[in-house]
Order: C-alpha cells, then sequence, then structure tokens
C-alpha cells in the first residue's frame, strides 16, 4: 500500500470589507458635470440670461440650474457647453461586478 498525502491549500475566511458608500442617485452622478458648468459660467462674468439666449436655451432654465434648484438636461448641457467652447466628454466608470 502506498501512502500518499495531498496538501490542500488552506483558503483563508473573507475579510469583511466594510460597509459599502450608497449608491448614489443619477442626479448626482452627473454633479462633477454640474459643478462644472456653473463654474465655467461663473468665470464668464455674464448673467444667466446671457448665457441662455447667446446658447439658444430657456433663461428660466439656466437661472434654476444655476441656483441649484435643477439639473440640466443632457442636451442642454451640451448647448450651453458648446456656448462656452466646452466639450463634454464621457468618462468611463469602473464596472460593477
Amino acid at each position: 500500500m502506498i501512502d500518499a498525502q495531498v496538501d490542500v491549500p488552506t483558503i483563508p475566511p473573507p475579510v469583511p470589507a466594510g460597509p459599502r458608500p450608497p449608491r448614489r442617485p443619477p442626479a448626482a452622478q452627473a454633479a462633477g458635470l454640474g459643478e462644472q458648468l456653473r463654474r465655467a459660467i461663473g468665470e464668464t462674468g455674464l448673467s444667466a440670461r446671457a448665457v441662455a439666449d447667446a446658447a439658444g436655451v430657456d433663461p428660466r432654465v439656466v437661472s434654476r440650474f444655476l441656483a441649484g434648484q435643477r439639473d440640466l438636461y443632457l442636451d442642454t448641457a451640451a448647448k450651453i457647453a458648446a456656448y462656452l467652447n466646452l466639450r463634454l466628454v464621457e468618462s468611463a466608470r469602473p464596472r460593477r461586478r
């Protein structure tokens, strides 16, 4: 009879990663874009109405956006960005497992 011994690797128990950060709602995910646009509009020194008129969007929408009362639709943000000579770029997000 042959005596064989097999080494079985010991797998350590999983280490808890700690609490996961809360998921951000879609509006909060776009906060980076919104804050960048607010900053860019502020740096022009123009009024919300002047930026809106030049970009071809409703001045009330821009005014409420700058006051933090609402978010922008992507097409509205794109029009404002185009007027400000900014380019919207989609950034890659890490895949969720």
